[in-house]
This record gives C-alpha cells, structure tokens and sequence, in this order.
C-alpha cells in the first residue's frame, strides 16, 4: 500500500474556505482575543496535535504581533481510540 500525496488528496477534496476567508478570520480572531486580554494577563495557549497546529501557529504569531505574550502548551488526541 502507498502513502496518498497531497496532489491526490486534493483532487477529491471540496475547499470551504479559501486562504483569503482564514486569513480574516485570524486577524478577527487575533483582535478579539487580543481585547480580552487588555488587562496583561497571559493566556494559556493549548493547541490539539497535530491537525491543529498550522492554525494555532498563524494565530500565535498574529497574537505576537499585536503584543500579547502566551503560555503554551498541547495535547494530543485521536479518533482512532
């Protein structure tokens, strides 16, 4: 059995939300979270292995760039269990 490339994945997959809609919707999100933490305080920042984790990077760095410190950590979980 061979891995299926990413080239064949897309080929049967249906895209929701171009790379534009993530975009605003990070730099939505980054400005209201950003907001809630005006007071100073650091949020802890969890992010769910592995699927996850590009999102939870592009918002990271979006939080960073407007000033907001984080506490990070992760957990994994799986459908398989």
């Amino acid at each position: 059995m061979s891995t299926p490339t990413l080239a064949a994945a897309l080929e049967n997959a249906r895209v929701l939300f171009d790379r534009q809609a993530l975009e605003a919707a990070i730099t939505r999100m980054a400005g209201e979270i950003r907001g809630a933490y005006a007071d100073g305080e650091v949020p802890l920042y969890i992010t769910v292995m592995n699927g996850g984790l590009p999102f939870a990077a592009q918002l990271a760095f979006a939080l960073g760039e407007r000033g907001l410190d984080l506490e990070f950590d992760y957990l994994h979980a799986t459908r398989y269990r």
